[in-house]
């Protein structure tokens, strides 16, 4: 989710697989509360990066992109050994473990601050400009979140400690994508996404086996019904499928603030999904809130 700008100049193609990519992206959180029924959560995102990481080598090979490994420097594995670490281990622990507190609803909504955090850590270590409208759009974003978490009532009595506890967690994952991000930014100039994603991928989901097998009873995973497994299968290929969609969507408009505006669907199509799905509700707080947020995360990149 980098830069965003207007849509105008891509072709159909484009636009097409760019729509299929939110949607796999945005059923993807229905998915995983569903799986979360019966799957221990980074037993779940174990499998769902092991799967991911298998068919992201595949097209890394294919593509013939494992040759720029050997102009890798030393700093190069440190930063992918953090990119790992933050991007894949730390953020999809803290994801799948808060939808086991919170609804599909809100993280696929409250994730979007990525955007925002990616801006902030900018300023703050990329010298980019503070300018009025990224303040603008840091207050709206902020409101939103307010009026999601509290639901309108400040004190937090509408919403279950749970689920108040399931949302900052998904912050968290949201300010771990945005450290991947940033960081990230140091590689993807000169090395091709698909690469610096996979690797991320081949580094994190190790990380993500060995706690696994600490803290979980992997026995559930064998015990797991075919709707799970299901929900395994969708999250590691389906939404692998995505990643190189929108990859290949860069590479045909070579602009990523063209393609990058359809993230802000997401926030729209997780709520009506989950809704029609698996009947979570959708109050007015949380549309307002998801507004707000659109307009936050669309001042803070756009200005």
């Amino acid at each position: 989710m980098t830069e965003i700008s207007n849509v105008s100049g891509i072709d159909r193609v484009t636009f097409t697989m760019m729509m299929a990519a939110v949607w796999i992206y945005s059923l993807g959180w229905i998915v995983i509360k569903i799986g979360l029924n019966e799957l221990p959560p980074v037993s779940f995102a174990t499998l769902r990066f092991t799967i991911a990481t298998c068919l992201m080598m595949v097209f890394i090979g294919a593509t013939r992109q494992f040759s720029a490994i050997k102009t890798f420097e030393k700093r190069d594995w440190g930063i992918f050994l953090i990119l790992g670490f933050v991007g894949v281990f730390l953020c999809y622990v803290l994801t799948f473990s808060a939808l086991t507190l919170t609804t599909a609803t809100d993280g696929g909504v409250l994730i979007n601050l990525d955007a925002v955090f990616i801006a902030i850590l900018s300023i703050l270590f990329l010298n980019e400009k503070f300018t009025f409208f990224k303040s603008v759009g840091f207050f709206a974003a902020f409101l939103g979140v307010i009026l999601i978490l509290t639901q309108g009532d400040l004190f937090f009595g509408a919403l279950t400690s749970a689920r108040i506890l399931g949302n900052f967690l998904i912050i968290a994952s949201a300010i771990c994508w945005a450290v991947f991000s940033v960081i990230g930014k140091t590689v993807t100039d000169r090395f091709e996404p698909a690469l610096v994603t996979g690797l991320s991928f081949a580094i994190g989901a190790p990380m993500l086996a060995v706690l696994s097998f600490s803290i979980e009873d992997v026995g559930l995973v064998l015990a797991a019904s075919m709707i799970s497994w299901s929900c395994i299968l969708y999250l590691g290929v389906a939404n692998s499928i995505a990643t190189l969609l929108f990859f290949t969507c860069l590479k045909r408009t070579e602009e990523a603030s063209r393609v990058s505006v359809f993230f802000l669907l997401l926030p729209i199509f997780v709520p009506i999904l989950a809704f029609f799905i698996i009947g979570e509700i959708i109050t007015y707080f949380t549309v307002l809130g998801a507004i707000l947020i659109i307009l936050g995360v669309y001042f803070v990149e756009h200005h």
